[in-house]
């Protein structure tokens, strides 16, 4: 129909009173003219008034049926008001929907809205509205009738906004029930390294249950939350108690180290002291100070500092030491070893400026490195093999692994020097030269780095094992060096002091022998009545024998030149 004030009820009454059951809707006259032509296009059955003539008729020729309502009756027209429905034809009538509208049925009649997406919250909600409420209560619908007549309750969920828009079959479900709990509704977290080296993997629900954190708000049922996980830490945390007995007696070596510098300091003067280049001594010995550094530096969260000092430590012990006992072996070699039998002059000063060689490559390695690509630490994401999930671990990570090689290789070079040289002078006086113990230092060295990088690049283990090994490995490592390099010198110390207290002991004897050996001749000659021997004649026939003594270490010189050599080394090690 077209509009309700045109013929006011009578269209309405004439098809209720000839017994067709119809709706009444008033779209006005374009609105009639749309609807019946588009009905005609899709070959729908539609009823509709109109009139005639009209151009609507003209232009859908033969296109619709006119139906010929009955004629009027005065009687009947008479009795009309004008209106119909609800007081039509002068009655109160009640008329009752013939169908029940289903509330998920007709999803027009509820709206639903989404709390929680314009902010941080972990925690969304879904709230829902009539979407035509009763003017009068806006709990209940204006729009239908029975069905669900009572708003459904709040839906609070841990999922996503996205996840909400793009799966509203799944979450309407959970209006009539709860959803099985599964691995979707908890999550879990990874605490930081604890004492024992481990971190604790625990679970949680998205959405606790406040009373009972083991349950949940948004589901119910299914599986319960999984036990707690331990991973293993990827450092050495400094808390441990393996951390502290190591660090202890990193400290115990430390002490002997200091013990040993005050040793040689004072033993300086000593022959077998000077002649073993006592400044070599106490540089070698600085240098264990840089190596028990490096333990230390090992343990810990990596930082930016602790990524830059543990490089820089152990390359540093390492110069130092190998760089002294290189050091140490090239000044006999130059003093012994020249061609030309020349005196050579070999002073401190000098060979502190070979030894600088070392430091200078180690330091424009480590400025380039530096420069270049700094071992920051970086956080990584791994896939956890302990737990379904991935774990965070922090590490040292450099982007380029060149500079590690040059470093690499320039100590091997400092190391192949050291054998060559200890070669070389292995047939000078073994007052001078220390090949043998040389040699072990650099083997004892290949044994820690084979045991070492391996481990650094190829084999996979525990953070916390790894720290073991490299601590121990330095300890044993330092602590072998040192003992190859000192106590063969301490040995001949002792050997030294006992032969100086011999040699004091037998001079005293020998002397109150001598003092009383004139007196007993005079003696015997005066009771006797011999010829005296004179008591000068005496002494200058000790002093014969005695000149006759020489000294033992000039047997093991090859060089006919070893005395001036000898008062040169000993005179220039403490030159400048």
């Amino acid at each position: 129909m077209m509009k309700p004030d045109w013929d006011k009820a009578y269209f309405q009454a004439v098809v209720s009173n000839i017994g067709i059951p119809a709706y009444f809707c008033f779209i006005g006259y374009d609105g009639v003219n749309k609807y019946a032509s588009d009905a005609a296009d899709s070959k729908t059955p539609v009823m509709f008034i109109h009139w005639e003539p009209d151009m609507f008729h003209v232009t859908h020729k033969g296109l619709f049926d006119r139906i010929f309502l009955p004629r009027t009756d005065p009687a009947r027209v008479k009795l009309a008001t004008g209106d119909y429905g609800e007081n039509g034809y002068g009655k109160k009538t009640n008329n009752r929907w013939t169908w029940t509208i289903r509330l998920w049925k007709s999803p027009n009649h509820i709206i639903s809205q989404v709390i929680g997406c314009d902010n941080d919250s972990t925690v969304r909600s879904i709230q829902f509205t009539w979407s035509s409420p009763n003017p009068g209560n806006a709990t209940l619908p204006y729009n239908c009738d029975g069905g669900i007549d009572a708003l459904p309750e709040t839906i609070e969920t841990s999922r996503s906004c996205d996840w909400i828009s793009e799966n509203r079959r799944v979450w309407t479900g959970w209006v009539d029930a709860e959803p099985a709990c599964d691995s979707s509704f908890y999550d879990y977290k990874v605490s930081e390294c604890d004492s024992n080296a481990h971190r604790t993997v625990t679970y949680f629900w998205l959405l606790p249950y406040a009373p009972n954190p083991e349950f949940s708000v948004e589901c119910s049922g299914g599986s319960n939350l999984p036990e707690d996980v331990q991973i293993d830490c990827e450092y050495m945390p400094t808390s441990s108690p393996t951390f502290a007995a190591l660090a202890v007696l990193a400290l115990i070596v430390v002490v002997l180290l200091a013990a040993a510098i005050v040793v040689v300091f004072k033993q300086r003067d000593a022959p077998v002291i000077r002649r073993s280049q006592f400044e070599m001594l106490l540089w070698m010995l600085f240098g264990g100070f840089f190596v028990m550094g490096a333990i230390i530096a090992y343990a810990g969260r990596p930082s930016r500092f602790l990524c830059g000092i543990r490089p820089v430590l152990i390359c540093m012990g390492f110069t130092t030491i190998f760089g002294a006992l290189v050091i140490k072996s090239l000044r006999v070699y130059r003093v012994f070893m020249r061609s030309d039998m020349k005196r050579v002059r070999v002073t401190l000063l000098r060979i502190l400026k070979f030894l600088s060689i070392f430091y200078v490559g180690d330091i424009v390695i480590f400025m380039a490195w530096f420069a270049a690509a700094f071992p920051e630490p970086t956080i990584t994401t791994e896939v956890a093999t302990e737990f379904r999930g991935t774990v965070d671990r922090i590490s040292c990570s450099s982007s380029s692994f060149i500079f590690t090689a040059l470093l690499i290789f320039w100590k091997a070079i400092l190391l192949v020097l050291g054998l060559y040289l200890s070669f070389l002078i292995r047939n000078v006086s073994t007052d001078f030269q220390e090949s043998p113990w040389i040699f072990g230092s650099v083997v004892v060295a290949l044994i820690g780095c084979v045991l070492i990088l391996p481990m650094s690049y190829l084999v996979s283990m525990r953070a916390s094992t790894f720290y073991v090994f490299l601590a121990l490995a330095l300890i044993i490592c330092t602590i072998s060096i040192m003992c190859l390099m000192l106590v063969p010198k301490l040995f001949r110390l002792k050997e030294a002091a006992m032969s100086s207290t011999s040699g004091t002991s037998t001079a005293s004897s020998m002397k109150s022998r001598t003092s009383m050996a004139p007196a007993s001749t005079i003696l015997t000659n005066i009771a006797d009545g011999e010829k005296k021997i004179p008591r000068d004649a005496s002494r200058k026939t000790s002093q014969k024998y005695m000149h006759q003594v020489q000294p033992l270490a000039n047997k093991n010189v090859a060089n006919p030149y070893f005395s001036t050599i000898n008062d040169e080394v000993t005179s220039t090690t403490n030159a400048l």
